[in-house]
């Protein structure tokens, strides 16, 4: 490791190691008392925890400083993004620079992607054209009932009956008339989704009453509603509280039935008495909502396997199997929008690829399983770099690029390409420094910026490997970019 000479602003130069973090030359706030955030470096804002591998000249900044107040500013930013992420571990945040001196934070979730919200939507459209089709079996199963009814002379007794149940019917042509016109803006709205349900579930109960209470078949539907609620609701707690309304409306029917709150409703061809015998109808009610938390539980059970094995299936649609870093699609696409994003924002974004060196010896002299379980050291590495990179001033997306290759897409606050260097740097030593079972390897890095390494994705990709290959050409160990070396043994 060679060494550099650092001059901070005020104090007499000294004589340090090359990376050399600025944090470790810096107190931790200056004679005012004001905690030091980050600092000039060669006329350029850097975070503290940036290693120095060049001559320098710091100036501390804190809070009263321009680009001090900027840096708090992000990093408090930064701070309430790691403080949601560990409050909601499945939460990704995301800091972002805007127009001018702006920040914005972007929030999502793993299971909430554009593509899992559009198949969200398009199961809740199913269940619209569903109630269709169920409509349109109760207007058969009527006409048919009836005309049974009519048959054995039982037809005058129900035309009162059927009036309000056919006006319930009606409400349902009319809601699902407004569902069918909004569902795809509220599709992804939990409270819309339930909404619909529990109006299902009144008409239904509605229809219970008036087709004889405890008699009436019509309970059957509660189960298709709460397995409706397990495939579009997104959590379990929501599946359950359609179950428990469900179970709470038809025993209120029947309870009120029971008390003579409401007068039973007779039917033919069933002794109506049996609407007043408690133990009938508790037994009757206990049935039903044994069945509707039945279905409840084999709804969510199913769903939860069924989103898990879909998860499963995108995530290694984008995941390495080895090593569990993104794939080369997944860098490519990636790089893609942030180098639309570096183009209008005018900022800067670098590729970083880290080919092992003479890793096909290695497979020679220890074999194929030491090479694997290498590379997933190796990959760890780089994920842990990348990580540690997203920490400060720029923002680092892992990928294994192929075989024993690695790449790192860093996107940049600035324009010059000096952390994507850093971050190469720190990646060279981490990885010369790993061991498994006193076995170590070491990588070439290549590095290419926008724009001096190329203006599009496949050029910054190709200068990228190409710098690679001239560190691997130089001896390896090393880190070289797309516009000259920066050595290191």
């Amino acid at each position: 490791m060679h060494a550099i000479t650092v001059t901070v602003k005020g104090q007499e130069p000294m004589v340090v190691s090359a990376g050399t973090r600025i944090s470790e030359l810096l107190p931790s706030v200056d004679g005012r008392g004001y905690p030091i955030l980050g600092a000039i470096v060669n006329n350029m804002v850097l975070s503290l925890f940036v290693p120095l591998i060049t001559d320098a000249t710091i100036a501390p900044l804190t809070i009263t400083d321009e680009h001090g107040w900027n840096i708090y500013r992000t990093s408090l930013c930064f701070l309430l993004a790691k403080t949601a992420h560990e409050l909601f571990p499945g939460m990704e945040c995301r800091v972002r620079n805007s127009i001018g001196v702006g920040l914005f934070c972007t929030v999502a979730w793993p299971d909430l992607s554009p593509e899992a919200l559009e198949a969200n939507v398009a199961r809740v459209g199913l269940v619209v054209r569903r109630r269709w089709a169920i409509v349109a079996a109760l207007a058969v199963f009527s006409v048919f009932g009836a005309g049974i009814y009519a048959v054995g002379g039982q037809v005058g007794n129900l035309w009162g009956q059927m009036l309000i149940p056919g006006a319930g019917l009606l409400f349902v042509l009319v809601y699902n008339v407004f569902f069918q016109r909004n569902y795809r803006e509220f599709a992804n709205v939990a409270l819309f989704n339930v909404a619909q349900l529990l109006l299902d579930i009144a008409v239904v109960t509605v229809i219970i009453y008036y087709s004889g209470g405890v008699y009436s078949w019509f309970d059957a539907m509660f189960f298709l509603f709460v397995l409706e609620a397990a495939l579009i609701l997104p959590s379990v707690r929501q599946v359950w509280l359609i179950a428990a309304a469900a179970a709470a409306a038809y025993a209120a029917v029947l309870s009120f039935v029971l008390l003579r709150v409401l007068p039973r409703m007779p039917m033919p061809f069933v002794d109506s008495h049996l609407q007043l015998v408690t133990s009938y109808v508790a037994v009757h009610a206990l049935w039903t909502m044994t069945v509707i938390f039945g279905a409840a539980t084999v709804g969510t059970l199913f769903m939860r396997e069924n989103r898990r094995r879909i998860d499963a299936l995108v995530t290694m649609s984008v995941r390495d199997s080895r090593t569990g870093l993104f794939d080369r699609s997944f860098l490519r696409r990636e790089l893609g929008a942030e180098l639309g994003r570096a183009k209008r924002y005018v900022r800067g974004v670098s590729v970083v690829i880290a080919d092992i060196d003479r890793f096909a010896d290695f497979n020679r002299t220890f074999g194929v399983d030491a090479g694997n379980r290498m590379l997933e050291t190796v990959a760890r590495v780089v994920r842990e770099v990348a990580a540690d990179g997203g920490s400060g001033s720029c923002q680092a997306t892992a990928a294994r690029w192929g075989g024993e290759e690695f790449a790192l897409v860093v996107a940049e606050d600035g324009q010059d390409p000096v952390l994507a260097e850093s971050l190469a740097q720190h990646l060279r030593r981490a990885v010369g420094e790993t061991r498994d079972e006193d076995r170590s390897v070491t990588v070439s890095v290549g590095v290419s910026a926008f724009p001096a390494g190329g203006l599009s994705t496949s050029e910054l990709l190709s200068t990228a490997e190409a710098a690679a290959a001239s560190a691997a050409s130089l001896g390896g160990d090393r880190v070289v970019t797309a516009t000259g070396a920066s050595a290191a043994s």
